[in-house]
C-alpha cells in the first residue's frame, strides 16, 4: 500500500512536472514571440529612420552640391569674364597668375561688400533710432501745448463762471433793493395818507416826504439802471464766452489734425528711408557683378561706392533736418496758439 501511495504520489509529481513544463514552453513561445515582434517593429523604425535620414541626407546634400555648382559657374563665368578682360590672347598659357590675382581681387571685393552691408545695417538701425527719438521728442512737445491749451481754456471757464456767480449776486442783490425801496414806497404813501387830516401841522413834513419820495425814486432809477447794466455786461460775457469756447475747440481740431499730419510724415519718411535702404543694397549688388578689370579701376569703383554711399546718408540726413524743421514749425505754432 505505502509503495502504490509513493507510485501515485511520484505519478501525480510527474503530471505537475508536465504541466509546468508545458506551461513554461507556452511562456517561452509567448516571449520568443513577442521578441520576434519587437524586433520587427525595430527593424522597421530603424528602416524608416535610415530611409528618412539617408532621403533629408540626399536632398541636403544634392542642394549643397547644386549650391556649389552654382557658385563654381559663376566663380568660373566671372573667371573667365575677368581672364578675358585682363590676360591678351598671346598670353594664355601665364593665366594661371592672373587667375590668382583675380581671385584676390574678387575676394577683396566681396570683403568690402560685406562690410558695406554691415554699414548700412548699422546705418539703417541708427536712423531708426534717431526716427524714433524725433517722434518721441515731437509727440512730447505736442502734447504739452495741448495740455497748456486745455489749462488755459479750463482757467478762462472758471473765471467767466466766477464772474457770472458775482454778476447773479449783484442782480440779487439789486433786486433785494428795489424790493425794500418798493416796501419804503408803500410805507411811505400808507403814513401819507393815515396823516391827511393834519395836512397843514406836517405841510413842512410833506415837503420832505416828497423830497424823500424824489430821492427814492432816484434811487430806483439808479437801481434801475445798474441792473440794466449788469444784464448787459453779463450777456456780453456770455458771448465773449462762448466765442472763446468755439476759438479753444478750433486751436484743439487744428492741434488733433496736424498729430495727424505729423504721424503720417514719420510713416511717409520711415517708408522712403525702407525703398532707399535696398536700392542702395541693388547699387552694390550691381557694383559687385560689374568688377573691375585691374586693380586702379578696382580702387576708382571703391572710391566711387564710397561716394554713393556718403550722398545717401547726406539724403538721408538731410531729410532728418527736414523732419526736425517740421516738428520745430509744429511746436511754435502750438506755442503761439497757446499764448
Amino acid at each position: 500500500n505505502i509503495e502504490h501511495e509513493y507510485r501515485e504520489k511520484l505519478m501525480a509529481f510527474d503530471v505537475e512536472k508536465s504541466q509546468f513544463e508545458q506551461r513554461l514552453q507556452q511562456a517561452n513561445q509567448a516571449l520568443n514571440l513577442a521578441d520576434c515582434h519587437l524586433e520587427q517593429e525595430i527593424s522597421k523604425i530603424k528602416l524608416s529612420l535610415e530611409q528618412e535620414y539617408s532621403r533629408r541626407y540626399e536632398n541636403d546634400l544634392k542642394r549643397h552640391q547644386y549650391e556649389l555648382n552654382q557658385l563654381r559657374q559663376k566663380l568660373t563665368k566671372e573667371i573667365e569674364n575677368k581672364r578675358k578682360l585682363i590676360t591678351p590672347v598671346n598670353a594664355i598659357n601665364n593665366s594661371q597668375q592672373d587667375i590668382e590675382e583675380i581671385k584676390k581681387v574678387y575676394r577683396t571685393e566681396i570683403d568690402r561688400l560685406y562690410r558695406e552691408n554691415v554699414e548700412l545695417s548699422q546705418h539703417q538701425a541708427k536712423l531708426i533710432d534717431s526716427h524714433q527719438k524725433q517722434m518721441e521728442i515731437m509727440k512730447k512737445e505736442l502734447d504739452d501745448g495741448y495740455n497748456n491749451v486745455i489749462k488755459e481754456f479750463q482757467r478762462e471757464q472758471t473765471r467767466l463762471e466766477t464772474r457770472c456767480d458775482q454778476l447773479k449776486q449783484q442782480l440779487l442783490d439789486s433786486q433785494k433793493t428795489i424790493e425794500q425801496l418798493k416796501s419804503n414806497l408803500n410805507r411811505l404813501k400808507r403814513n401819507h395818507f393815515n396823516e391827511l387830516p393834519n395836512v397843514k401841522q406836517t405841510n413842512t413834513n410833506q415837503y420832505d416826504n416828497k423830497d424823500q419820495q424824489n430821492i427814492m425814486k432816484k434811487r430806483i432809477i439808479n437801481h434801475l439802471k445798474s441792473l440794466e447794466q449788469s444784464n448787459e455786461a453779463l450777456n456780453q460775457e456770455r458771448t465773449l464766452h462762448a466765442k472763446q469756447v468755439n476759438e479753444f475747440q478750433q486751436t484743439i481740431s487744428s492741434l488733433q489734425e496736424k498729430i495727424i499730419d505729423k504721424s503720417k510724415q514719420h510713416t511717409r519718411s520711415t517708408n522712403e528711408i525702407k525703398l532707399e535702404l535696398p536700392q542702395e543694397r541693388l547699387t552694390t549688388q550691381r557694383r559687385a557683378i560689374s568688377r573691375p578689370t585691374s586693380l586702379a579701376e578696382s580702387a576708382q569703383t571703391d572710391s566711387s561706392a564710397n561716394d554713393t554711399h556718403s550722398d545717401s546718408k547726406i539724403i538721408t540726413n538731410e531729410k532728418l533736418r527736414g523732419n526736425n524743421s517740421i516738428s520745430r514749425k509744429t511746436s511754435s505754432f502750438v506755442q503761439s496758439r497757446v499764448r
